[in-house]
């Protein structure tokens, strides 16, 4: 989306701990707030809620760059504590939104759990993490990685959608990454 207004952010603490047993997963990190894809129906627009903004249009338009995040990560996963289990990347955004071409931190987030031969699950709608394919391919090899998408009907995808990539491109993105 143009106009959108990226913003450097230091995060405190990284892996966020979900306790809802309808998920299907117990841990999950986000290395942005906000997306530009523009999903009318994102359920994590309410994450800029939180802090005072709009959920519609600051949503869109405001990113949030963790540019510690790997840093973060790697002193998080050193935790004696840490056993190793798999974390969800991008369930409160997507960890390939454009911000993510210039930012690289999803590309540096795998490559610590790379280091860390820790499993993930990466939820997109980029089309970016074909940029990313050999570090996830390894990934896999060495222990889990799991990629998801989300694809509206034709009828409704324009106007859900905003401007994520046209299903077609994400079918051939996963198969690049598989």
């Amino acid at each position: 989306m143009a106009g959108a207004n990226v913003q450097d952010i230091n995060c405190k603490t990284l892996i966020n701990k979900v306790d809802y047993a309808r998920f299907p997963f117990k841990w999950s990190m986000n290395p942005y707030r906000g997306c530009r894809h523009a999903c009318t129906y994102c359920y994590a627009r309410s994450t800029h809620e939180f802090w005072g903004m709009d959920t519609g249009k600051d949503f869109d338009t405001r990113v949030f760059a963790k540019v510690n995040a790997p840093e973060v990560l790697r002193r998080e996963l050193r935790r004696p504590g840490w056993r190793g289990e798999a974390i969800a990347i991008g369930t409160a955004s997507d960890p390939y939104e454009p911000a993510e071409a210039e930012y690289k931190i999803t590309r540096r987030l795998l490559k610590v759990l790379l280091d860390f031969q820790n499993p993930v699950t990466i939820t997109t709608k980029g089309v970016l993490v074909r940029r990313d394919g050999v570090g996830a391919r390894l990934l896999r090899l060495r222990r889990d990685v799991q990629l998801g998408e989300r694809a509206q009907p034709r009828r409704r995808r324009a106007r859900l959608d905003g401007d994520a990539a046209l299903p077609p491109q994400r079918h051939a993105r996963v198969g690049h990454v598989h």
